[in-house]
């Protein structure tokens, strides 16, 4: 009775398993037809017979895009459980000429077009909407949003070769004739047209028109309430956006005491950080922004950013800077730059710039009697260079593909000044006026893995090149930036590639969760030796959005100290990212 009930159970069991499945099998009536189905399998068993029937049309349309426009299936057999189609393919199509008298060169090349693709070639579809596809939108980016491209007088003859006439009807040309601002933003024309890349006058380019949105989002001082509308009319195009402003400009900062080491001071000494930014307060894109940092007893850093886009509602704009950093008793280093900028769409940019760069020794107590060169000295150096930047990005604060590649170089002249204070047998024999080179580059390449997955791959590099380095001019790695898992800025170096990979779960738009691993080589090239080093790191960390910036907290091991990871020796870094660069 038992084996009578498991076998009945059985049963039951197979038969819902086979009523659950529906299976096709497809037999070729034609050799054509055996020979196409060799390229590629068709699945025997589907979840039901909608999948089936999808399958089925599949491979239809798989053969209509070689060129078998007669395919079909002689018949269907079968039921729900299982299913024979019967297929034949006949004898593809091909072209035996496209026309397209109608149509310029120069478009038809913009897209792509190339009269052997099209002679003595199968017919596929697909290929002409992709070409039809390719020409509407170059029409549409060069004055005509209304372009329709269409196959017209298609004819067969008997050897089944194909002609047609491609007709491109371009409608009526339209130019920019204004930006409309509705809403609260006070923000100038000049400037918008500047940024945006579109201006009165301009051909329509619905490629530029769709950018709109991210750039604006781009923008920290306003704030899109509504789609941009485009409307068309006998003077041209009217672009009406919808923004009001938005409080970009902050003053942020803590202030605190730490206890005087020197004995005879009873005064605690000021630490702490400030910020202040201001953006747009002209209403034409400028920013200053000023920040200084005393984070510890005698080490202090003032970083000072003025910019102007735009000048006289041109592409070019000018900016300066200022940065100064006091490395406790020990030395003052000074940075002074201008430069002309020649902006360029999406951000981009190419520099010209003037740098000033100097360093003066804080301390030469002990030195008078030296009889090898110190590893600081005073120093000053002026370099011309180039600094380009090339992003294309679908979103610039939190990227899900594309690349950014950042390249500043200068030559110039470095003085070495010889110090009073110091043994003046130490500067025999060493060149006191040298050509100097430094340069940077810094790339990164974003691409997905899901919707809400990104990998981020990059590289910094930096070198200097002189005869006569000392440890006061050089590169200081470390920290959020640059080397995380190293103490901010306590590696001094004359040169370095770091390389990083990094996975990023996106949370929010301008949030993410990441893990890292940071490595690659460093070298120190001064008067007094050479050493070098291979350093590596990795940890996890968050980003996520706040009103002045994008907030960064990394938790991250490297081996600073030695080759091994210390537990205790992790770091815990921590900053903003501004919205304005």
């Amino acid at each position: 009775m038992r084996k009578l009930l498991l076998v009945c159970i059985f049963c039951v069991i197979s038969v819902a398993f086979v009523q659950g499945q529906s299976g096709l099998t497809i037999i070729p009536t034609d050799s054509t037809a055996k020979r196409e189905l060799k390229k590629y399998k068709v699945k025997k068993q589907f979840a039901n017979t909608a999948d089936r029937k999808a399958a089925l049309q599949g491979v239809l349309l798989d053969l209509y895009n070689r060129g078998y426009l007669a395919a079909s299936y002689d018949s269907i057999k079968g039921d729900s459980i299982k299913q024979k189609a019967y297929l034949h393919a006949g004898l593809p199509y091909t072209w035996a000429q496209i026309k397209h008298a109608s149509i310029d060169e120069g478009i038809l090349n913009r897209a792509g077009f190339k009269e052997k693709f099209y002679t003595g070639k199968p017919v596929s579809f697909k290929e002409v909407t992709r070409l039809q596809e390719s020409i509407v939108k170059y029409c549409e980016d060069n004055g005509y949003p209304f372009a329709n491209v269409k196959l017209d007088s298609i004819t067969i003859d008997t050897a089944k070769a194909m002609q047609a006439s491609l007709v491109l009807e371009k409608g009526k040309m339209f130019k920019i004739d204004s930006i409309v601002v509705k809403g609260t933003s006070k923000i100038s024309k000049p400037y918008l047209y500047s940024y945006l890349g579109v201006r009165p006058g301009d051909l329509y380019s619905e490629s530029e028109v769709q950018r709109i949105a991210l750039r604006i989002k781009e923008l920290p001082f306003v704030k899109e309430i509504k789609p941009a509308e485009v409307l068309f009319g006998d003077k041209g195009a009217k672009i009406v956006l919808y923004i009001d402003d938005r409080k970009a400009s902050t003053f942020n900062g803590i202030l605190g005491f730490l206890p005087n080491s020197d004995p005879t001071k009873t005064k605690p000494l000021l630490t702490g950080e400030l910020h202040l930014k201001l953006n747009n307060a002209l209403n034409r894109g400028e920013l200053i922004d000023i920040n200084w940092r005393k984070l510890q007893a005698a080490t202090q850093y003032l970083d000072v950013k003025l910019a102007y886009p735009y000048l006289f509602s041109t592409n070019f704009g000018l900016d300066g800077n200022l940065n100064l950093y006091k490395r406790d008793t020990t030395f003052l280093n000074l940075v002074r730059g201008i430069g002309v900028q020649y902006l360029l769409k999406g951000g981009n940019y190419l520099k010209f710039f003037v740098e000033n760069r100097s360093s003066t020794l804080l301390n030469t107590v002990g030195l008078e009697n030296v009889q090898v060169l110190p590893p600081n000295a005073d120093i000053s150096t002026t370099l011309y260079g180039v600094e380009i930047r090339a992003d294309k990005l679908d979103y610039r604060y939190n990227p899900r593909k594309g690349y950014s590649i950042y390249v500043k170089a200068g030559i110039g002249a470095k003085n070495i000044k010889r110090n009073d204070k110091i043994n003046p047998e130490v500067y025999e024999g060493l060149k006191l006026r040298s050509t100097q080179v430094n340069s940077e580059l810094q790339a990164s390449y974003y691409f997905p893995l899901s919707k809400r997955s990104v990998i981020k791959t990059g590289v910094q590099a930096g070198y200097q090149f002189n005869q006569n380095l000392f440890v006061n001019e050089l590169y200081r790695l470390g920290g959020l930036n640059l080397l995380r898992g190293y103490t901010d800025e306590s590696v001094f170096v004359s040169g370095y590639s770091i390389f990083t990979l990094e996975y990023r779960f996106l949370l929010e738009q301008n949030s993410y969760l990441f893990a890292f691993t940071d490595g690659g080589y460093y070298q120190r090239k001064v008067v007094q030796g050479f050493n070098d080093f291979v350093p590596y790191s990795f940890g996890a960390g968050i980003s996520f959005e706040t009103k002045i910036g994008i907030f960064s907290l990394a938790y991250a091991l490297g081996n600073e100290f030695d080759n091994n990871i210390q537990f205790r020796n992790a770091k815990i870094h921590f900053g903003i990212t501004n919205y304005f660069k």
